[in-house]
């Protein structure tokens, strides 16, 4: 085993030796017919095969070989390495002294590659895609130069993942695979789309950007899972009610108003509606931004006027202004009051406690209207009718009040 990559060493060895020649061979044209990139690829190559030939070297004296030919190497790789910058500068002549060559980072192209944390999983893709694009598929630059560029768009446990690799070509190789198996996963990826919808934050108001935002969102967790596999086209019966719970109150009323109640809503349809909705608000930036108030304004109205809108007639007067319920009996007024559930103080629907404090004319209590005045009489040494019952409820005549509210 130990000649087999004895030989291997020696016959990349020879490779990175015979590389130095065809770069000296190339600068030694007469006249140069050079391009300043030509010059550059060949610098990165010399410095790559340099950095390899001195792991080969390395590794042939842990084997045993004897060390003869690094300080011939190194004094090539000088040379050739000073000819080339020499050549390099002669294309800039405005560059200064302190830096004789163009870093690669100057002709990076302007497209802002995300920084990945490994925060959320789902930024993986796109950062990954993206880095691929930019850099991965650049055959001017190195595997060292690749990995260098890798580290710097990382930060936090994805970095660390890579941190300790050795900065040598192979290790980009590696470290790529590394990020892959972690986060790579399509499982984990389904798991942490679905939840982001689960967790969507519900939205009170209904305005245009928080419905825009909404349905932006939605559509990006939605098209990842599509593009995962999974059949969301399948899921909208359970996504649309789980998506429905998320808009404001208003805006799903005016969705079902609008369609066929009788079909199960579609995802899709969900999305245009608020699309739809936002547009609308939008269009009418005054109305969209006191829609909310202007609903609870119009419910209060038409309950003020519903209150004024006597029960038993139907016109316009009160309860107690109404003639039809004054001709009554007391005990009549009584049970219509009980039977309706109106208050028993100002005889009207509410659910609070009234806000009225009139008082009673004929007991002066301030628990009932005088219109419903009556004393229930059941002493307990009251003597028995004939049938054994209790005396039947005395009511006292109706005491007229009026009064205004």
């Amino acid at each position: 085993m130990s000649e087999m990559e004895r030989k291997r060493l020696i016959a990349i060895r020879g490779q990175c030796k015979a590389s130095f020649t065809r770069i000296e061979t190339y600068i030694s044209k007469d006249p140069p017919t050079f391009t300043i990139e030509d010059l550059e690829v060949r610098k990165r190559i010399l410095v790559e095969n340099y950095n390899t030939f001195k792991d080969t070297a390395l590794n042939l004296i842990l084997l045993g070989e004897t060390a003869t030919e690094e300080e011939e190497i190194e004094d090539r790789f000088l040379a050739i390495s000073a000819s080339l910058d020499r050549y390099i500068k002669s294309q800039h002549p405005s560059a200064s002294g302190d830096h004789p060559t163009q870093s690669y980072s100057a002709r990076m192209p302007s497209l802002d590659i995300p920084i990945f944390d490994g925060k959320n999983i789902s930024g993986y893709k796109p950062f990954i895609e993206m880095f691929t694009a930019v850099v991965h598929n650049d055959h001017r630059i190195s595997n060292i130069e690749r990995l260098c560029f890798l580290k710097k768009y990382l930060r936090g446990e994805p970095l660390q993942l890579i941190d300790s690799l050795p900065i040598v070509g192979k290790s980009y190789e590696s470290a790529l695979e590394l990020l892959k198996k972690r986060y790579d996963n399509p499982a984990l990826l389904i798991n942490n789309h679905v939840g982001c919808l689960l967790d969507l934050p519900s939205i009170q108001r209904g305005t245009a950007t928080q419905l825009r935002d909404l349905a932006a969102q939605i559509r990006q967790h939605v098209t990842a899972l599509q593009n995962l596999g999974e059949p969301v086209d399948k899921w909208d019966a359970i996504l649309s009610c789980i998506l429905l719970r998320k808009i404001d109150t208003l805006t799903v009323r005016l969705f079902h108003s609008e369609r066929d109640t009788t079909k199960v809503i579609e995802v899709e349809e969900l999305l245009n509606y608020l699309d739809k909705r936002a547009a609308s608000l939008e269009a009418s930036p005054s109305v969209s931004e006191k829609s909310h108030k202007s609903s609870v304004n119009f419910a209060t109205s038409t309950t003020e006027k519903a209150s004024h809108q006597c029960i038993i007639c139907c016109k316009n007067h009160k309860l107690f202004e109404c003639p039809t319920f004054k001709g009554l009996s007391l005990q009549k007024r009584h049970e219509f009051v009980i039977k309706n559930k109106l208050c028993k103080i100002c005889l009207r629907f509410h659910s609070q406690k009234c806000r009225y404090k009139f008082k009673c004319s004929v007991c002066h209590s301030s628990s009932h209207n005088s219109l419903i005045h009556f004393v229930e009489e059941m002493p307990t040494s009251a003597p028995r009718g004939n049938d054994g019952e209790q005396p039947q409820q005395t009511f006292y005549p109706e005491v007229q009040t009026h009064w205004t509210s």
